[in-house]
């Protein structure tokens, strides 16, 4: 239902962090741009009614409150930003677009139908390398996996940033390269085994002028950037 907007909306934030690889601070920072992105579309962003007025229509009444006035404040956009899972424990799905013909069912102020979260028509986790490197390259990509598969389309996006400046060979160079093989490694691991979801992994080498870019054919492959073989690779994923 959403999958051109998403595809799209991804596409566009992998130019823009592959251009300006210092655009962001933190993962939150890109979180924010997706969604940004994401609602300049009126199907993501415009408010769709819920059931709650329905639940608490009769306290609600008594309060004097309009009916005009909670025709909109009871009303829900089909994107939502830490949506809740229905996990034990404080799981939070980044971007999660909901069903809008599922909103209707809301009945609580938590965004719950019937005290359980819905299920994400798309649900969307990004990651930087301020997560960790060691946790990127395996407990961390679990995770997400974890919190994404009652998605119906689930996307997980990675962008990692080398500043290294170091020149090739040297062994702050190595090192470098050898604790970012441990991601792509488990990146690769972890995308086979949940191949039901879209793995999007991007390492920028910032001083190098390369992007290592995690695509088709669940494999990495580096580029030269800018070039259109690497635009090519971003739109044959996408």
């Amino acid at each position: 239902m959403f999958d051109r907007m998403v595809r799209e909306s991804v596409k566009q934030l992998i130019f823009e962090v592959v251009k300006n690889p210092l655009l962001h601070f933190s993962e939150k920072s890109l979180q924010v741009r997706l969604a940004a992105k994401l609602l300049t579309h009126p199907e993501l962003s415009t408010p769709i009614q819920t059931g709650i007025y329905e639940r608490y229509g009769r306290q609600i009444r008594r309060l004097g409150s309009t009916k005009s006035y909670l025709d909109d404040a009871l009303s829900v956009p089909p994107l939502q930003m830490e949506y809740g899972t229905n996990d034990s424990g404080p799981y939070r799905i980044d971007i999660a677009i909901l069903d809008p013909t599922e909103i209707r069912s809301i009945d609580d102020w938590r965004l719950q139908a019937r005290r359980r979260y819905l299920d994400p028509q798309v649900g969307i986790e990004i990651g930087t390398e301020k997560s960790g490197m060691r946790k990127m390259s395996g407990e961390h990509l679990e995770n997400d996996a974890f919190k994404l598969r009652n998605c119906r389309t689930a996307y997980v996006l990675n962008v990692l940033r080398n500043t290294n400046v170091c020149a090739k060979g040297t062994d702050t160079y190595l090192n470098k390269t050898a604790q970012i093989q441990k991601f792509t490694d488990g990146l690769q691991t972890v995308a086979s085994k949940h191949s039901q979801i879209n793995w999007i992994g991007l390492i920028i080498h910032i001083a190098y002028q390369e992007v290592q870019f995690f695509g088709g054919g669940g494999e990495w492959r580096s580029y030269r950037v800018p070039s259109r073989e690497f635009e090519r690779a971003v739109n044959g994923k996408l």
